[in-house]
């Protein structure tokens, strides 16, 4: 009795083939070029042989015994991808199948053992080579595997010029198995790993995470851009460990109304802000976007006296010390702080996507993540009168400035020496927490002071953890 198994394998050779491509973005605040360069990873993938073929002969008519029986080929991958690349094998089922009777099959082994001896009667598997067994989570004594979606059959965690494998499968039939030609389409497919991001390797606050704060030196500043408007803004991870802007926000909000998209705003659904931008009437309403731009102005530290910030280096420390904008409560919250009670925190914001408005709370010593508190307690802010504020407040690496405020009766430009930061929580009525420190004579930090939402106020962001 004759009986042949064939085992046609379905190849995936694929050469990417990719371009540099030169991208050239204008920034609104720095007036200079960025000119981004990427080259994609290019992926060759090589299978030696055109199939498996495995062919039985001589089986004892009896019936009392079976002939195991294998074959094997190879791939070899070439890849410039920094981080390798992983070879899978890919299957839309797990029996080889009768070409003339698809009723008669020959089903895989449902669990592995120790070499092909062991392989049960009419069935089949796959050969477990070297790194295949614990990349796949099998123990070193397992030669021969269950067939499976998804198996690794080769990996690399860098470049290479040539990486491969070798890809075997066995089969053990006895007489009782119909005689025919058996097959199973298979596919092998490289994919290039991930390569995790770093802070030198984006450009826009929107694509900071986990990798990339890993990458981040405590204490360092760096310049990142906003996909919304190309502004740019210092970033750096603070010894709360959060990463903070050091600049304040100055997104602007329009009269004609200012669509904020998830792909891009602390939004969780599309929406549109319509900002009232009238000093004059700021605060009449709680549920208004007030808004105010503050153009083109930094105060140096330890001044009060606003200067022209347009000729600044994009990269100068005095940017730290930009005006931003103002908001009201309802802006700065994109509407979310709406009929919240006390100690609710509002679930939006008008900072990019991934980032979000400070929180604090009416106990100073309560410490949270993305607190105000919490970076006044690591930073030993002077909660009461003392002198040197600008040493620890608005120096390296907070930044904080002499944001001032606008409101009904006070624009930035008669308001004492202040700074104020609004933060997501809702405090009583009609008003909500807020950061403001004083830069007189009383020289203090009040990172859980209350203020009313209609005022407006100034806004740092600060990077959410990317389970949020």
């Amino acid at each position: 009795m004759f009986k042949h198994f064939r085992l046609p394998m379905v190849i995936l050779a694929s050469l990417i083939v990719a371009c540099a491509i030169g991208s050239l973005s204008q920034s609104d605040t720095s007036a200079i070029t960025r000119l981004n360069i990427k080259v994609e990873p290019t992926m060759q993938l090589t299978v030696y042989g055109s199939g498996f073929n495995m062919h039985y002969t001589g089986f004892d008519p009896s019936g009392n015994s079976s002939t195991t029986n294998g074959t094997g080929t190879g791939i070899m991958v070439v890849t410039n991808n920094s981080t390798g690349f992983t070879a899978y094998m890919v299957v839309d089922g797990t029996d080889l199948v009768n070409k003339s009777n698809p009723d008669y099959t020959i089903p895989s082994i449902t669990q592995a053992v120790e070499n092909t001896g062991q392989v049960p009667r009419n069935s089949w598997g796959i050969y477990l080579y070297g790194d295949q067994k614990s990349l796949n989570g099998y123990s070193e004594s397992d030669g021969v595997a269950p067939i499976r979606n998804g198996h690794i059959l080769a990996y690399s965690n860098a470049s290479t010029l040539g990486s491969g494998a070798s890809i075997a499968f066995c089969s053990n039939v006895d007489i009782s198995q119909p005689s025919g030609s058996y097959e199973r389409t298979i596919r092998i497919v490289a994919i290039a790993n991930r390569v995790p991001s770093t802070i030198d390797s984006i450009d826009y606050l929107q694509d900071v995470d986990s990798d990339v704060i890993a990458s981040m030196t405590t204490g360092t500043q760096y310049m990142l851009y906003d996909k919304r408007d190309e502004k740019g803004y210092f970033v750096s991870k603070l010894a709360d460990g959060k990463v903070w802007m050091t600049q304040n926000l100055d997104f602007t909000l329009s009269a004609e109304g200012t669509e904020l998209d998830p792909a891009t705003s602390d939004v969780q659904t599309t929406k549109t802000i319509t900002a009232v931008t009238d000093t004059t009437n700021w605060g009449q309403s709680n549920t208004t976007a007030y808004f105010k731009d503050g153009g083109e102005l930094y105060f140096p530290n330890g001044t009060d006296t606003a200067v022209d910030a347009s000729s600044l280096d994009h990269k100068s420390d005095d940017l730290h010390y930009h005006i931003g904008s103002y908001y009201s409560w309802y802006a700065a919250t994109a509407g979310s702080g709406d009929g919240l009670s006390a100690d609710e925190d509002a679930e939006e914001s008008i900072c990019p996507a991934g980032w979000r408005l400070p929180t604090s709370n009416s106990n100073l010593n309560t410490q949270e993540d993305y607190s105000f508190n919490t970076l006044a307690a690591t930073y030993n802010f002077p909660t009461t009168a003392q002198s040197g504020l600008e040493t620890t407040l608005t120096a390296t690496p907070l930044w904080f400035n002499y944001a001032r405020q606008v409101d009904g009766t006070h624009d930035w430009t008669t308001t004492p020496t202040t700074a104020a930061y609004w933060s997501s929580r809702a405090a009583a009525s009609s008003q909500a927490y807020a950061l403001i420190a004083t830069f007189d004579s009383v020289n203090e930090v009040h990172p859980n002071a209350t203020a009313a939402i209609g005022s407006g106020f100034a806004v740092r962001c600060v990077f959410k953890t990317p389970q949020e």
